[in-house]
């Protein structure tokens, strides 16, 4: 087992890390072919939602606009099984991001409440 300064976590995150990073690379958001993809997390240090996104980014692109490869490594920390993602956003605060399932553990509700949105309809 692993000890971090969150408790315990059962693997090495450098692992999930190395592995989002060596797929996705330099990708951002804006890079992607789809019209929209919504990728959820959670920042256990304000007790708040991140639904990266396009939207999201161009709405808040301070805290918003993130590597894909950092949406994705955080949106699979898995609390117990990987300590948080750190991810340092563009106002300098360090945020510790964790799983999106303890928000939202079927985020097809809210990818459907964007498309909505963003569709007009």
């Amino acid at each position: 087992m692993i000890y971090s300064e969150f408790g315990f976590a059962w693997y090495n995150r450098s692992g999930l890390d190395r592995i989002a990073f060596s797929n996705l690379k330099s990708l951002r958001f804006d890079d992607i072919y789809a019209d929209e993809l919504l990728v959820t997390s959670y920042e256990y240090n304000s007790k708040t939602p991140r639904f990266y996104s396009k939207y999201f980014k161009n709405l808040d692109p301070g805290r918003y606009d993130v590597m894909l490869w950092t949406a994705v490594s955080a949106s699979a920390s898995a609390p117990i099984y990987f300590d948080p993602k750190t991810n340092t956003n563009q106002f300098q605060i360090e945020e510790q991001l964790i799983d999106g399932g303890l928000i939202c553990n079927n985020p097809s509700l809210y990818a459907f409440q964007l498309a909505k949105h963003l569709r007009g309809h």
